[in-house]
């Protein structure tokens, strides 16, 4: 008989609204109830949970759901894009379902008529020169607003 090891995979969350030992155990335990997550640690002091799953069982949406039903939130950025290139509605679509389905990515609306994609992201998980490789990747051509790349999590954490 063979059995074949699962690939595990790690990732950083952020996590926001901890201020005790008790939120930690709380965040940390709540992660661990996600099947197939294998390690969950939580640091108060940089408030990120690194965790080690097997992604074929668990997602981050999953996580995230637990750490929000427990209480606590997450550090997001969000990213602002014009994208050019796109003929019609069906091309704004298909662009929304690519960025929906990327690994970080919590919300994605893309807009035909203004050329716009607005992302709500995990900027431990994936950058904005990740969402703006995945727009090229899907055909298009992505020009961020706002000059440079900001600190998105630090921004999150302010808010």
């Amino acid at each position: 008989m063979v059995v074949l090891m699962s690939e595990t995979k790690q990732i950083s969350i952020p996590v926001t609204g901890m201020t005790c030992a008790n939120c930690v155990s709380a965040v940390e335990r709540n992660i661990k109830k996600v099947d197939g997550v294998q390690v969950a640690n939580v640091n108060l002091t940089t408030e990120r949970a690194a965790v080690e799953y097997d992604p074929s069982k668990a997602n981050l949406g999953d996580m995230i759901s637990r750490i929000e039903r427990a209480g606590y939130g997450i550090a997001t950025g969000e990213a602002d894009l014009v994208v050019h290139r796109m003929s019609d509605d069906n091309d704004a679509r298909r662009l929304e379902k690519t960025l929906r389905g990327l690994e970080g990515v919590m919300e994605a609306n893309v807009t035909f008529a203004n050329e716009r994609a607005r992302i709500r992201y995990v900027p431990t998980v994936i950058s904005q020169s990740e969402l703006r490789k995945a727009v090229t990747t899907a055909g298009f051509e992505a020009i961020e607003l706002g000059g440079s790349s900001e600190d998105a999590e630090r921004k999150a954490r302010q808010a």
